[in-house]
């Protein structure tokens, strides 16, 4: 079971990861449940404005509900980390 994390931050920023679950689950997968939690990127906090791909690891907290749960997993595929100017005041 693939879920999509993407991250985003402003320049200088603090990364905030988000999730997207699959379109639809598989017979006897009612729900993917939990929070998540521990993603972190490998981009330096001064990495310049723009999307980088392959950078995001160590996600965690997600469990699947229903009768089907044995044979099936959760997997956290990165989906690309987008950082934007930072705004002025």
């Amino acid at each position: 079971m693939i879920v999509t994390v993407t991250g985003a931050r402003a320049y200088l920023g603090t990364t905030s990861f988000t999730k997207t679950n699959p379109a639809s689950l598989p017979t006897g997968i009612t729900a993917i449940n939990g929070t998540l939690t521990g993603c972190t990127t490998s981009l330096a906090a001064n990495a310049d404005v723009g999307t980088y791909n392959n950078t995001i690891s160590g996600c965690t907290g997600l469990s699947l509900a229903g009768s089907a749960t044995s044979l099936w997993m959760v997997v956290y595929a990165d989906g690309n980390v987008t950082i934007t100017p930072r705004r002025c005041r």
